[in-house]
C-alpha cells in the first residue's frame, strides 16, 4: 500500500489500520503523517512521517509492518514497526549491510520491503549505482529474521542473469 495516494490500509486481521495525514508546508512540500490504531479509532497513534511516499506491508500475522520510506531521489530506507507501536530503522540491524561495498552504501541506494514470508521474516531488495566515474548498478535480496537478526542474502542482479 502506498502513501499518501492511499488514505488508510488495514491489517490482514482486520484489527488494526495505519491512516495518513496530509499537509502541505509553507515551501510548497507536503508532510505525510502515518498514524496506527486498531481498525476504526478516533486517536491513532503517530508512528512515521515522511516528505515524500511510503510503502506499508503488513505480516501475515499483523504484528508487524514494514515500511518502506522513499526519502530522497538517492535514498529509501526500511523501518519495522511492531503492533502496536515500536518503530526500528531496519539498517540497526547488524551485518545487514556488510556484503555491500562501500562505493555502493555511499552512492545512490534503495532499501524496499518486498515480502513477508513468516510472522518475522521478511525479504528485503537493495539496490541502486554508485556515484564514482567508473560507476556500476547493484541489486542484492536479503532475507531478514527480525527477532534473531539473522541476514541471508538470497541473490544478486548479477546472479539472475546467471540463471
Amino acid at each position: 500500500m502506498n502513501f499518501p495516494s492511499e488514505k488508510a490500509c488495514v491489517s490482514p486481521n482486520c484489527k488494526w489500520e495505519v491512516r495518513c495525514r496530509s499537509t502541505q508546508q509553507g515551501d510548497g512540500g507536503w508532510l505525510h503523517r502515518l498514524f496506527l490504531g486498531p481498525l476504526g479509532a478516533t486517536e491513532p497513534v503517530f508512528i512515521y512521517a515522511s516528505g515524500r511516499n511510503c510503502d506499508v506491508l503488513w505480516s501475515k500475522d499483523s504484528r508487524r509492518i514494514a515500511l518502506t520510506d522513499w526519502s530522497g531521489s538517492n535514498l529509501s530506507e526500511i523501518y519495522i514497526v511492531d503492533v502496536p507501536t515500536h518503530t526500528v530503522q531496519l539498517l540497526e540491524i547488524p551485518g545487514l549491510s556488510h556484503p555491500l561495498s562501500k562505493e555502493e552504501l555511499d552512492g545512490h541506494i534503495y532499501w524496499e520491503a518486498m515480502q513477508w514470508d513468516a510472522a518475522d521474516r521478511l525479504q528485503i531488495r537493495v539496490f541502486g549505482h554508485t556515484d564514482e566515474a567508473q560507476g556500476h548498478a547493484f541489486t542484492y535480496f536479503f532475507s531478514v529474521n527480525i527477532i534473531s537478526k539473522e541476514i541471508t542474502l538470497l541473490r544478486q542482479a548479477s546472479e539472475e542473469a546467471a540463471d
